[in-house]
């Protein structure tokens, strides 16, 4: 049986076989079983999971209207006492860091 632990920050996370999910989430039963089932992608251990699932609409209007989710895209957090990181939002802070100093290196050369 797979742990959930409610949680009143971020969307959801898989941290040690468990699921964290954002409490909030509960108001909207059909997007918390989407993303109960996206997190259990994660636990069977099938790869690039963040990557090929859908764009889903309702959760982006979800985490816009729920300021608590924000902390989601932040690349690194603490959770008891523990360091924690995304991968994936490592990866997309990466890029965007390096678009950005290029962008500017390439208008401040103009």
């Amino acid at each position: 049986m797979i742990k959930i632990t409610l949680v009143d920050y971020g969307i959801a996370n898989v941290i040690d076989g468990e699921i964290i999910i954002n409490r909030a989430l509960l108001k909207h039963p059909k997007l918390y079983d989407r993303i109960i089932a996206h997190e259990m992608k994660h636990i069977h251990g099938e790869r690039w999971v963040d990557w090929n699932d859908p764009f889903d609409p309702e959760l982006f209007r979800w985490v816009i209207k729920t300021p608590s989710s924000w902390i989601q895209f932040s690349p690194v957090w603490i959770r008891n006492r523990t360091i924690i990181y995304s991968r994936v939002m490592l990866l997309l802070w990466a890029f965007f860091i390096l678009v950005s100093v290029l962008t500017l290196l390439a208008v401040k050369n103009m």
